[in-house]
């Protein structure tokens, strides 16, 4: 006659074995989560950006998302972190100028001519990549007081913070950031995303 314990034993070897959840089920169970509570979120409180979208759309994918590729995800990063990103762009640009030149000049622009006339530029003047590029590094991360003094409207949509001219860019085409990240990343230019820069996270805290 067999004891209890052993009776028990053998019920458990004969049981089906429960496997624990691998890594990247858990990965794709949390960017699935994440992904639905922006979805509840913008049904009940907030219409989403192209920005939000995007993300959105990258949390849902399957395979799961990776999270070196999510950092690149512009609804996460701060106006400052998008600046910051503008100006490496342009250091890149400077450290071999003719050949990136020439690459930028073969390439499409971002679509933000209605802005760049709004402030004080020509149109028909966004004419590639590099167009686009330029104009965001004179009137956004530089800010000159031209672009104040240029902007055909009212004043107060530009004021004298760099914030202000990065939003007004994105509200005249809500996706050129997802675009020149996409852009910039093909090339191999920046290998890193701004956001972990610890000076931008301290500008940020700043601003």
């Amino acid at each position: 006659m067999t004891s209890p314990s052993a009776e028990l034993m053998d019920l458990r070897m004969k049981a089906p074995k429960i496997s624990a959840p691998t890594v990247d089920v858990i990965k794709r169970l949390n960017w699935e989560a994440a992904a639905t509570f922006l979805d509840e979120l913008h049904k009940n409180m907030l219409e989403p950006n192209d920005e939000m979208k995007h993300l959105k759309d990258k949390l849902k994918k399957n395979p799961p998302a990776n999270y070196s590729d999510l950092l690149w995800e512009p609804s996460l990063w701060t106006t400052y972190v998008k600046i910051h990103f503008l100006r490496e762009i342009f250091w890149c640009i400077e450290s071999d100028e003719v050949t990136r030149k020439l690459v930028l000049r073969k390439m499409d622009p971002l679509g933000i001519e209605s802005c760049m006339v709004k402030l004080g530029y020509s149109a028909g003047k966004e004419k590639s990549l590099l167009h686009s590029i330029k104009f965001l590094r004179k009137r956004v991360v530089a800010h000159q007081d031209t672009t104040y003094l240029n902007y055909k409207g009212d004043k107060n949509d530009v004021g004298e913070c760099k914030r202000l001219v990065e939003l007004l860019v994105h509200k005249s085409k809500a996706d050129y950031m997802i675009e020149l990240v996409s852009h910039i990343r093909q090339l191999g230019w920046v290998m890193e995303s701004p956001i972990l820069r610890s000076k931008v996270f301290k500008a940020a805290s700043i601003s």
